[in-house]
């Protein structure tokens, strides 16, 4: 009957709520997850994170120096529309059996056909698939070969750097968008050693998302990396948005929470599976679970 509310969850869906404690609270939080009326319980919590007053002010500011600043990023809301591709060494052609071995997928491709093509629809971006069903990668990259500890997860084919270059010389932005590559078993049982050690699997993305930020540089516009809240959370975001932005501070970068507040303080934009609520204005959200970063929306535009 002495507790006190620090807080009160009037919406439904994920929220991410903002509390204070006061200096020499003992007992640090209490939660009462079930539902004013009906006594139920009818909450989960996913995390609680907590920063002590004299921490505030440098969490601020890593979040202010990491963002990219909004009028810097306001060709993204002017941008209209974009497409993204889901397509890679893992797909199959639309007749036959897959291509082998898998760097012929990419070999084969006609880059400045697709270039083109995408040129006649005037899209305000790109989003390519780096990574998905598998984490092959479609370029010579010193970083996975030295995770891996040897080339068989690159190629000597530098298409990832030929696709952007055909891109952008048709001013359409690239971004990339990267999945933590669990159903490719070789590269998933070399870098990911469980919840309890997270140190090669961060070094690992930290690694790769440096090299390629590097080569790129202003011609990769951004990053949606995926399974934010599975994969990553809880994590040293400060370093991921620090790789992620290497070669162009300007970069927009967001960690996919699905239909969960943001996961990271530093992203940019609203990864948009799904729907994300919260108003809206001049392309930014005011309100909702991804308050502060530009609006984004994904429809997928296949046949299931």
């Amino acid at each position: 009957e002495n507790d006190k509310a620090l807080f009160t969850a009037k919406e439904m869906g994920w929220q991410r709520i903002d509390a204070e404690l006061e200096v020499g609270t003992t007992d640090l939080l209490k939660l009462s997850l079930k539902d004013s009326i009906s006594g139920k319980l009818t909450a989960e919590v996913i995390g609680v994170e907590i920063i002590t007053g004299k921490y505030a002010p440098l969490y601020a500011k890593r979040i202010k120096e990491m963002r990219t600043p909004i009028e810097d990023a306001a060709w993204f809301s002017n941008s209209g529309f974009g497409i993204m591709f889901q397509w890679g060494n893992w797909g199959y052609p639309r007749t036959g059996k897959r291509k082998s071995p898998w760097n012929r997928v990419y070999e084969d491709f006609d880059i400045e056909a697709f270039a083109d093509k995408m040129e006649s629809f005037n899209p305000g971006y790109i989003i390519w698939s780096i990574t998905w069903r598998g984490s092959r990668f479609s370029a010579p990259l010193k970083s996975v070969d030295e995770v891996m500890g040897n080339s068989e997860y690159t190629m000597e084919y530098d298409f990832m750097g030929k696709l952007v270059d055909a891109l952008t010389s048709r001013n359409i932005p690239v971004f990339f968008y990267y999945h933590p590559g669990a159903e490719e078993r070789g590269y998933w049982n070399k870098v990911w050693k469980g919840y309890d050690d997270v140190t090669t699997w961060e070094n690992a993305n930290v690694k790769i998302w440096t090299e390629i930020g590097q080569r790129l540089g202003d011609k990769l516009s951004g990053w949606f990396v995926d399974d934010g809240m599975v994969q990553y959370y809880p994590a040293d975001f400060y370093r991921y948005a620090k790789a992620l932005k290497a070669g162009n501070p300007k970069r927009l970068i967001t960690f996919n929470p699905w239909i969960a507040p943001n996961v990271s303080p530093f992203d940019d934009v609203s990864m948009g599976e799904g729907h994300a609520p919260g108003e809206k204005a001049n392309g930014v959200f005011t309100s909702g679970p991804t308050k502060g970063i530009l609006t984004h929306t994904m429809k997928c535009m296949d046949s299931r």
